[in-house]
């Protein structure tokens, strides 16, 4: 608990000097890539996801509450939060991890690795963020600007930025077997909401784009599209279960036209 706070202190200082300020996000991106030597050794935020370098050790507990080190790392290891590096190397049934893994859970991670995504946006710091942090999730993105007419066929997921002001080009929206439409947005006046609405978005992401926050925009997403084909899949049963019993009821009433006969004996 100490050695956490002590972490956390010298990361705060150091980050404030660079920002000079108390502001938030100003601090957040002052850490980014900020090292310094701990008792436990050498720290690093990754620029790249925001998570710490650190030096793996196995131990053994001592009877005094201790730990006696049996095995060291040569070297701090790069973070890897969403499992993208290491999955590439072996199936996930075969990691540690699975065996706890819920398989909702599991399933969902294995989904999102190899997901083909389009990243609709001008190809700047943001746009760039935007693609870096979806492929360290696991995603085979794809950056076009400007937008295209139509959605691709090929890209299960789609991240379109919809600017404030009227795009002719800005056409396509989400429909139930299309693809996952997470829209991007810089401002929100009643312009960018209706479009918003018009493009039947199944999530949203806020400018300035942030690594945290992806993964669950993208998580959320992908389930309201996937809750919106199940409930479209029910409603055509329906449908195709309604127009059956018309034309029976139809078929009835011709046959008790002709023989004269009761709806009971029609049936």
């Amino acid at each position: 608990m100490e050695r956490r706070r002590l972490r956390a202190g010298c990361l705060f200082a150091l980050a404030l000097e660079i920002a000079g300020t108390l502001d938030t996000q100003r601090l957040v991106d002052a850490a980014l890539g900020l090292a310094f030597e701990a008792p436990e050794g050498s720290i690093r935020i990754d620029p790249e996801n925001n998570h710490t370098w650190l030096t793996p050790r196995i131990g053994k507990v001592r009877r005094d509450g201790g730990f006696d080190i049996v095995w060291e790392a040569k070297s701090a290891v790069k973070p890897d939060p969403y499992l993208a590096v290491h999955a590439a190397r072996q199936p996930l049934d075969q990691r540690r991890d699975a065996r706890v893994m819920k398989p909702g859970i599991r399933r969902l991670m294995e989904d999102l690795r190899g997901a083909r995504v389009l990243v609709v946006h001008p190809r700047d710091a943001e746009g760039d963020a935007l693609i870096d942090q979806l492929k360290r999730i696991g995603c085979n993105v794809r950056g076009l600007w400007p937008p295209p007419a139509e959605n691709s066929p090929r890209r299960r997921h789609r991240f379109p930025f919809v600017e404030a002001a009227e795009t002719p080009d800005f056409t396509a929206s989400a429909t139930d077997d299309g693809p996952t439409f997470v829209a991007i947005i810089d401002y929100e006046n009643p312009t960018v909401l209706k479009r918003l609405l018009d493009s039947n978005a199944h999530g949203v992401v806020n400018k300035p784009i942030r690594p945290f926050g992806i993964l669950s925009s993208l998580v959320l997403a992908r389930s309201a599209h996937g809750y919106a084909r199940r409930l479209q899949g029910k409603v055509q049963k329906l449908e195709e279960t309604l127009k059956a019993r018309r034309d029976v009821d139809k078929a009835v009433k011709i046959l008790v036209t002709l023989k004269k006969i009761g709806e009971d004996g029609g049936l």
